[in-house]
């Protein structure tokens, strides 16, 4: 059985993957943005397709996700078929 994990899409095509947790990924991009704000109706843990994340919560507020700099998605399994 596949593990689920997650990954960080940026705006610019770039992928970060392999994180546990959605928290885990959030701790990363922590690193880079301290006040990150993530989070919002309809997210992964509102059983949504990905969780938008943002630089600060001024950046967040109001906005219909133009302005996040990255967003988390459940990472897709590899499928490997034996035959």
């Amino acid at each position: 059985m596949a593990t689920t994990t997650y990954e960080i899409r940026y705006p610019n095509g770039r992928i970060d993957a392999g994180y546990d947790t959605i928290a885990d990924a959030a701790a990363a991009l922590r690193s880079e943005y301290p006040e990150l704000e993530y989070g919002h109706d309809g997210d992964l843990d509102d059983h949504g397709e990905r969780t938008l994340c943002w630089a600060s919560l001024d950046e967040s507020e109001d906005d219909d996700g133009s302005s996040a700099i990255a967003s988390i998605y459940r990472s897709e399994p590899d499928v490997y078929f034996l035959r």
